[in-house]
């Protein structure tokens, strides 16, 4: 008999939900280790010095790449962050956890924390890697009921929790925008460095990947 390839791919979702991942899906766990093995852990024995945060849809050579240069910049160990609830998106549902999780080949964090000023508060002393194009997101003040107020305070709050964040330049539209392109909010300015594009340049990017046939 020929079997057709179909050019959808099933994941299976496990019979039981985890229960660690589901205590962090519901709000009563702030966050939990994803193994590459499929199991989860509430913590590992070695702390990241930086978080590499995104939707991973999907995880790409330009991820990699971008972990990779920050681990080296900042000396010591970069994991990603895979946050299952977004600013600008619905929450995501079992078996898309499932389908990103796969990708991964070491721990990868998750978090039901969409905004910076709460993953800082789970993850305190941290390194936040971020591209140009999400710092313009961080600092938007649509994301803060256009207050910069509730901006600065929020900006207040990641530093009181210790953490800071390395940017690393992107091309957005035609240009290659870096951390000096963005307008930081005066007196936070010591909050960002730059990875400098010597040490990491990529121009994929996840949507680009999503329209190819």
């Amino acid at each position: 008999m020929l079997v057709r390839r179909s050019r959808f791919v099933c994941t299976e979702i496990p019979a039981e939900p985890d229960q660690l991942l589901e205590e962090v899906r519901w709000g009563r766990r702030s966050a939990v280790w994803a193994m590459p093995d499929g199991t989860t852990q509430p913590k590992l024995d070695r702390l990241p010095v930086g978080v590499l945060s995104g939707a991973f849809n999907p995880l790409h050579a330009g991820h990699v790449a971008l972990g990779r240069a920050a681990s080296a910049f900042l000396g010591g160990n970069v994991v990603f962050e895979l946050s299952i609830v977004n600013v600008d998106k619905p929450p995501l549902d079992l078996q898309t956890i499932e389908i990103r999780r796969r990708q991964f080949q070491e721990p990868v964090l998750m978090t039901a924390a969409p905004r910076f000023v709460e993953k800082a508060a789970i993850l305190k002393n941290t390194t936040f890697v971020v591209g140009v194009d999400t710092l313009e997101r961080i600092v938007e003040l649509r994301y803060y009921d256009d207050d910069e107020s509730s901006l600065c305070s929020a900006l207040a709050s990641i530093r009181r929790h210790g953490c800071r964040f390395l940017v690393a330049g992107r091309k957005l539209t035609r240009e290659f925008a870096k951390l000096s392109d963005i307008r930081i909010p005066h007196d936070f300015e010591d909050l960002f460095e730059a990875l400098p594009e010597s040490r990491f340049r990529s121009d994929f990017s996840s949507s680009q990947m999503r329209k190819r046939p």
